[in-house]
């Protein structure tokens, strides 16, 4: 999801959602945004550096079996490593986003790696990852790439940009999180 800076307008979070048309299934939470807080720095050095908001929420979460609270990540690259991908994005460009929450796993690159496909436009900020016919795709901005740490979910990445959806020799960009981890604690009052 995109958002202007200080721009609540509109705005809710819904947890504890699978389904986009169960929404008034009394599992699902949902709360209004007191506030946005864009990255200062989003755009620099390069276009899509420092990817990432944080949203003040008018009501606390109820943590239950459908809604948990995420781990931060460790202060590694994760190279190699599969993660998940989740979303509500189209499955193809081009294509309608989906009914039902979707997931997948893909496979994180080196920055190193992930330049080959993009030229100075990889910074720390970021993180690559991709497998063959599978990646994040329109409508899925803003969603989590999470590395399973025996049951612990580490929010690693939130979905950012790429070329196409599921090109060959192209991964998807995310937000690396750890980058951002000193930003979100002076942040998150």
């Amino acid at each position: 999801m995109c958002v202007e800076h200080g721009s609540n307008s509109g705005l809710k979070v819904i947890a504890g959602l699978h389904n986009r048309f169960e929404d008034s299934d009394p599992a699902v939470q949902k709360s209004e945004i007191l506030q946005v807080k864009n990255q200062e720095e989003w755009h620099e050095p390069n276009r899509h550096s420092n990817d990432i908001s944080l949203l003040k929420l008018a009501t606390k979460l109820i943590f239950n079996e459908n809604v948990a609270p995420s781990c931060a990540p460790r202060e590694v690259d994760y190279a190699g490593d599969t993660v998940t991908i989740s979303g509500w994005g189209t499955t193809y460009s081009g294509g309608y986003v989906t009914e039902e929450l979707r997931y997948t796993y893909v496979i994180v690159q080196t920055n190193a790696k992930c330049s080959e496909s993009y030229p100075d436009r990889i910074d720390e900020t970021m993180v690559c990852a991709a497998a063959p016919g599978r990646d994040t795709c329109k409508g899925d901005s803003g969603g989590p790439m999470a590395y399973n740490n025996n049951g612990r979910f580490e929010v690693m990445g939130l979905t950012s940009w790429g070329r196409g959806c599921a090109l060959e020799g192209f991964a998807g960009v995310y937000s690396r999180v750890s980058a951002q981890l000193k930003w979100i604690a002076d942040n998150a009052k």
